[in-house]
């Protein structure tokens, strides 16, 4: 079962929908939490909608302390990333191995599951953490298992999205 995407700008991802085989309320391993997910997805779909060609660009050191966030080697090996506060520019900062990546997958990560990955950092989206990376079949079962991590996971949060049954 897909994601129901609104087509308007002012209505927000429906995310009601569980993917087969769930239980309860835990779907792609997140316990929805009805009013934080309206808000927050409508913040998400908001930033989303409004990428255009020059709010990606290549990472660097400089740039991150322009946007405000320190350097780091936390994002060595990583696909993309953002500064979470940058809310003005909404700039995802992207590294080589994501143009390596496949464009759309339902069951691994991919450039599109990555944008809604990093979209979900923000501060005016999700804020979102990182407390388990990479989409695969074993994400679910780990988001059951840790709900309240799953509920702030960006993996969590994307691979709810572009999950398809």
């Amino acid at each position: 079962m897909a994601i129901v995407r609104s087509r308007s700008r002012h209505q927000p991802l429906r995310m009601e929908r569980c993917h087969a085989g769930t239980t309860s309320n835990l779907c792609y391993g997140i316990a929805v939490q009805a009013n934080r997910w309206r808000v927050c997805g409508i913040a998400v779909n908001g930033v989303l909608r409004d990428l255009k060609p020059k709010n990606f660009v290549r990472q660097s050191p400089e740039l991150d302390r322009y946007l405000g966030c320190q350097p780091n080697m936390k994002n060595f090996g990583a696909a993309a990333h953002v500064c979470g506060p940058d809310t003005a520019t909404h700039t995802i900062c992207i590294h080589e191995l994501f143009c390596t990546m496949r464009d759309r997958s339902t069951g691994a990560d991919s450039k599109l599951s990555t944008i809604i990955h990093e979209a979900t950092h923000f501060t005016d989206t999700f804020s979102s953490g990182d407390h388990k990376y990479t989409i695969t079949p074993f994400l679910p079962r780990w988001g059951q298992q840790n709900p309240d991590l799953a509920i702030d996971n960006a993996d969590s949060i994307a691979g709810y999205v572009v999950y398809e049954n």
